[in-house]
């Protein structure tokens, strides 16, 4: 977790092996985040989940009410696979 110049929020990493489906979103602490192509890195995914911010007008998260875990797409349809982060 970070909490800088009024923005608070989690970098979130995770390694993706295998050529199977591809992640379309992360949710940490009922906090649902879109995964954006520049957020990929080889088969690293590097994530900025904001909880909170002053710096952006109007932002809101976009709850959920999912676990921890990681949302992957086949086909239009959505499937969740819950994972525990590690807090660094």
């Amino acid at each position: 977790m970070y909490d800088i110049g009024g923005e608070r929020g989690y970098n979130v990493t995770f390694d993706v092996t295998g050529k199977g489906a591809e992640p379309v979103a992360v949710v940490i602490n009922r906090i649902r985040k879109e995964i954006n192509p520049s957020d990929k890195k080889d088969n690293t995914y590097h994530i900025n989940v904001i909880a909170e911010t002053r710096k952006i007008h109007g932002y809101r998260p976009q709850g959920t009410s999912q676990e921890n875990g990681v949302i992957y797409k086949i086909n239009y349809t959505e499937y969740f696979k819950p994972v525990k982060f590690t807090l660094k």
